[in-house]
């Protein structure tokens, strides 16, 4: 579960900063996307292994606010960049009265400003300057007079991804030349005019602040469910297993859950005992869009390199696939970079261009995959459920105590077997105390022995799930 005082830390900094980060979002991507920005960037920042030892949580939420803002967009970027190319197309095709060359004219017209929009953009973000320290981050050794505002720092960085949305508005007016950009920024702070002293009179010090209006998300308690790797007993296929571990943590009502798991998964997690992640520390989730059964995730640069080997690549992107699926009717997904496509990805270039279904890469997972995370309350059975290709479909269960001692025991029937893939469930009556596990596998045709064997460890009466977070 999540530990009192963890929760409590977390929605005091989010209290204590929410209005003045939403305002400096404002300032990077307007008004609209400010409170998802701040929102994204808080459960970064709490999921992150660095976060118990931040000295300075103000800073270090401002930078995160930095880096969600960019990325932003950058898939905002991208996204106009491919509705301008489409029109550029269409535009071609459309009109009868085209010649081939006219519409071959404009698709190089597309593609030049393409690659001139993509150059700007990069050298623009590389301008972008690193958030100042704080004022209690810096040992000052003397007066200065000269020292700069830390939020005024933070309007240069402001302006220059202001500069990266008005982009694709320029292109838009059918020039091939990008001019000049002028940008007005108005700073929402404090401004104080110094005296000025002349022979005569003395000015007053005044000071003028400008109203604004900002709103403070609430966190509620949200439900998410992560996908974990465990190395199964006895392995017939060497693949791993993959397990679903359910939690609770504060989070806005308007993040969807699907994102809300996918955010905890690429985050530090604190991970049970026997459990582990594919998922490289550098990658992260951008975003993520539900369309009816698909379910669209938008990656950072650093999904492209995968986890380092193909069977690595092939449980990273399970462990994403089923994790972003647990929630909702989704029935396939499709990984993006900055909004295209992904035709390269891990070792191998696994083109990931066209969506595909939630089972694709199953046959490189062990063979049983237990979808329901392990759960239960007061006199209730414990329910199980998952999916298995296993010999003549059999997959046998037991229940063990803490000391190891086998105190219930089964086997149900998966619905197909014996090299396709089939569901199962199953229920044990138990006065459970949370101290069980359940092991869940199939018996050797050659010798009878336990084979692929998947141990899950029982959380029993704990409305709050595991503790990924914190550890427990």
């Amino acid at each position: 579960m999540i530990t009192a005082t963890g929760v409590m830390d977390n929605e005091q900094a989010y209290r204590s900063y929410a209005v003045e980060l939403t305002r400096y979002a404002t300032g990077l991507v307007g008004p609209f996307d400010a409170a998802d920005v701040v929102t994204d960037a808080c459960l970064k920042a709490f999921s992150s292994r660095r976060w118990p030892e931040v000295t300075n949580p103000r800073a270090y939420l401002y930078r995160a606010v930095l880096s969600v803002a960019t990325d932003h967009h950058r898939s905002t970027l991208s996204r106009r960049l491919r509705e301008l190319n489409g029109c550029h197309r269409g535009c071609g095709e459309a009109s009868p009265r085209s010649s081939p060359k006219a519409s071959q004219g404009v698709a190089v017209m597309s593609g030049y400003d393409d690659q001139r929009m993509k150059d700007l953009a990069d050298r623009l973000v590389a301008m972008s300057p690193e958030p100042p320290p704080f004022p209690e981050e810096v040992t000052v050794t003397q007066p200065s007079s000269s020292k700069r505002s830390p939020v005024l720092m933070f309007a240069g960085a402001a302006a220059i991804v202001l500069i990266l949305a008005a982009i694709p508005l320029l292109l838009s007016r059918g020039g091939r030349e990008v001019g000049p950009v002028g940008t007005t920024t108005t700073s929402m702070v404090p401004s104080s005019s110094e005296p000025s002293v002349t022979s005569t009179t003395q000015s007053e010090t005044t000071t003028t602040s400008e109203a604004v209006t900002t709103t403070t998300v609430p966190l509620e308690a949200r439900e998410a469910v992560v996908y974990l790797i465990q190395d199964p007993e006895n392995s017939f296929t060497g693949n791993p297993a993959l397990v679903p571990f359910r939690t609770v943590l504060p989070a806005p009502a308007s993040t969807s859950p699907n994102l809300l798991s996918l955010q905890l998964v690429t985050g530090d997690l604190a991970l049970p005992t026997g459990f582990t992640t594919m998922i490289p520390a550098e990658v992260d989730v951008i975003e993520a869009r539900v369309t009816e059964h698909l379910i669209t995730v938008d990656m950072n640069q650093a999904f492209l390199d995968g986890a380092g080997g193909l069977l690595a690549d092939f449980t990273m992107l399970n462990q994403l696939i089923y994790t972003a699926a647990q929630v909702g009717e989704i029935e396939s997904v499709q990984f993006t970079v900055g909004g295209e496509p992904v035709t390269a990805f891990g070792s191998e270039g696994l083109d990931l261009t066209e969506p595909f279904g939630i089972g694709t890469y199953l046959d490189q997972l062990n063979s049983i995959l237990i979808t329901s995370p392990v759960n239960g309350e007061d006199d209730l059975p414990l329910a199980v459920s998952g999916l298995a290709n296993v010999f003549e479909a059999n997959v046998s269960y037991e229940v063990l105590e803490g000391d190891g001692t086998v105190v219930a025991e089964g086997f149900t029937m998966a619905n197909c077997g014996t090299g396709c893939w089939g569901g199962f469930s199953f229920e044990v009556q138990y006065d459970f105390s949370g101290d069980e596990t359940v092991r869940v596998f199939w018996h050797s045709a050659e010798d009878g022995s336990p084979s692929d064997v998947v141990t899950v460890p029982i959380l029993w009466n704990d409305a709050d799930g595991w503790d990924l977070l914190t550890g427990s």
